[in-house]
């Protein structure tokens, strides 16, 4: 059973085939069962799973290769759509199985960029799952405040209403 509230506030069981204590949506939050945790926990970070390129250089090395040629690819893409965009007339038509007659430069053009942006994308991922490392690192930090002659300078120029003599467009 689950409670389904009625327009004049008050809850009225609904029966559920599954038998579960759900809580509607426009409910809020409702202490008991199937209700919201006042806070959850944090999971952490999965375990380190190795994989075949920290293990093996050979495999480091090969993964490296094809992320750099999957960069290249992107790039030929690119210098390719340029080719395209200047070599190709706007008017010429082709035939394409499907579509029929189309036009030459906008289908190079599509091409050209769709296999840029493609390898692009393919490289980025293939770098991030086999070349990045995934343990998480923090950098500690100095904090990064102002002296209190600084703050104090700055709370009588903001109470002036004078504005800093080092951004003139600001002051005009």
């Amino acid at each position: 059973m689950t409670t389904h509230g009625t327009p004049d506030g008050a809850h009225t069981p609904m029966n559920d085939e599954h038998g579960s204590t759900a809580v509607r949506l426009d409910q809020g939050h409702i202490q008991g069962t199937g209700g919201i945790p006042a806070q959850f926990q944090n999971p952490g970070l999965p375990p380190h799973v190795e994989r075949m390129s920290d293990i093996d250089p050979k495999a480091a090395k090969r993964a490296e290769l094809q992320v750099a040629s999957m960069f290249i690819l992107s790039i030929l893409g690119s210098l390719a759509c340029l080719v395209a965009y200047f070599v190709i007339p706007t008017h010429q038509q082709i035939w394409i199985p499907a579509i029929e007659n189309g036009n030459l430069s906008h289908l190079a053009i599509g091409l050209t960029l769709a296999i840029s942006t493609f390898f692009i994308g393919a490289g980025a991922v293939h770098w991030a799952k086999t070349l990045m490392p995934d343990q998480e690192v923090v950098e500690e930090r100095h904090p990064l405040h102002s002296t209190p002659e600084e703050r104090q300078a700055f709370a009588r120029a903001l109470a002036e209403g004078t504005p800093p003599r080092s951004c003139p467009v600001v002051r005009s």
